[in-house]
């Protein structure tokens, strides 16, 4: 492939129509902001910590790197390249780009967008993605599961994480509050004598409020330090190979402003990380016989191909959707009906 005599566009079409090109991949080395050797921060998961693994701990998961990057089409100029779909319901307005499981979410299936989200998942079944592409196209990308009704499940097309790598160590986490209010203070408020008051009632009280010091330990909670940081990303090109040219192209487009977006660095409070500037981000072209090919494509690149791609595709038209008490029980009904005619009703 001579990138000097082809156009980008040229290229970036050429990866997509040659199949034996399986994958593009990025490997992006980070450091924390105040340098290598330091603390950070991983996620943390609920009755679980820290995910460490085999020497490797979870700094930010594949399905948080989704949501953050899923969450940029709600901004110019990416807003453009996807359909503004919006689920009102009673105390509120939430966007589908912003909804966790996307378009086989519970808010949009019993909203009055149930029939046209049940014919875009069963013409997927049918192996047109078209209605899917024109309702929530990053679906297609990120992936979805309607598991409440056609069963359809569309695979994660690109997927990106950041781990970490040589554990060095494991920090124990203490801290102390002190409160502000005076001793005197601290003895008229808790629970009264006349509420049944004991030494140890009326101190949890004042805790639970405020008003008392409160120390904090947690072990192995205080981050972790270590010799590696990487973001991988992998667009699986086969998976961009669906429908037709333009739908292609389309979601080629759509995958290749997320896999070149510039990383948030500041992922938690204690996790802010930066580019190692001395080993530089390396993207790659991964072919069937295993031969790897570094290429380079910049954000600007992947914008101008992604928005001439939308251009020939037709991006979907904006829509508005509504979920209330009546548009549930309607899309109940409908369910309800499905699940008896297959036999599967009250099945989990």
């Amino acid at each position: 492939m001579n990138v000097e005599t082809q156009s980008r566009t040229e290229q970036l079409n050429q990866l997509l129509n040659d199949k034996n090109v399986v994958a593009l991949t990025s490997r992006e080395y980070l450091e924390p902001v105040t340098g290598k050797g330091t603390t950070i921060q991983p996620a943390t998961y609920a009755d679980k910590g820290y995910l460490i693994s085999a020497g490797v701990a979870v700094i930010d998961s594949v399905q948080s790197q989704a949501n953050r990057l899923e969450g940029i089409f709600t901004q110019p100029p990416y807003s453009t390249l996807v359909p503004q779909v919006t689920v009102e319901q009673t105390d509120g307005i939430k966007n589908l780009l912003e909804i966790g499981h996307r378009l086989a979410d519970a808010v949009v299936r019993y909203s009055d967008a149930n029939p046209t989200v049940h014919t875009a998942f069963a013409n997927a079944r049918a192996g047109d993605f078209t209605a899917l592409a024109k309702l929530n196209p990053t679906a297609l990308i990120l992936g979805v599961w309607d598991s409440r009704d056609t069963r359809v499940k569309v695979p994660r097309a690109f997927s990106s994480q950041i781990d970490a790598f040589g554990i060095r160590g494991i920090r124990d986490r203490a801290a102390q509050f002190v409160s502000s209010a005076t001793e005197a203070t601290k003895a008229i408020v808790g629970v009264t004598e006349d509420e049944g008051a004991s030494a140890k009632k009326s101190s949890d009280k004042r805790s639970a409020e405020g008003f008392n010091d409160i120390p904090s330990f947690d072990e192995q909670r205080g981050g972790i330090i270590a010799d590696e940081i990487v973001r991988t990303s992998i667009i699986s090109m086969p998976l961009m190979r669906r429908g037709d040219a333009a739908l292609q192209n389309y979601l080629f487009g759509l995958a290749l402003v997320m896999f070149t977006y510039p990383m948030a660095g500041d992922l938690r409070s204690g996790t802010l990380l930066v580019s190692d500037s001395n080993r530089p981000m390396k993207v790659e072209v991964v072919y069937r016989n295993g031969k790897r090919e570094s290429i380079d494509i910049t954000h600007e690149d992947a914008l101008e191909f992604a928005q001439e791609a939308a251009a020939a595709f037709g991006v979907g038209e904006n829509k508005i959707f509504t979920l209330n008490k009546s548009t549930y029980q309607a899309a109940q009904t409908v369910l309800d009906g499905k699940a008896e005619k297959s036999g599967k009703k009250g099945k989990k």
